[in-house]
């Protein structure tokens, strides 16, 4: 079974900085990676956390 790895990438492009999650594989011989998911800037990401911590604490979940 091949053996994925799954991990954050972050790239900067005009002074800001957006991150990715990636995964790492082999096509043959050769590593490659795949974007799998867009996740946003670090001020978006922030804003999803709390989000979802506040929901959670809604439903006595956290």
């Amino acid at each position: 079974m091949p053996t994925k790895n799954v991990f954050i990438r972050t790239k900067k492009f005009n002074n800001r900085v957006y991150y990715y999650i990636v995964e790492a594989f082999k096509d043959g011989k050769n590593p490659k990676q795949r974007v799998i998911k867009y996740l946003g800037k670090m001020n978006d990401l922030l804003k999803k956390m709390e989000i979802a911590e506040n929901c959670l604490k809604k439903h006595n979940k956290f």
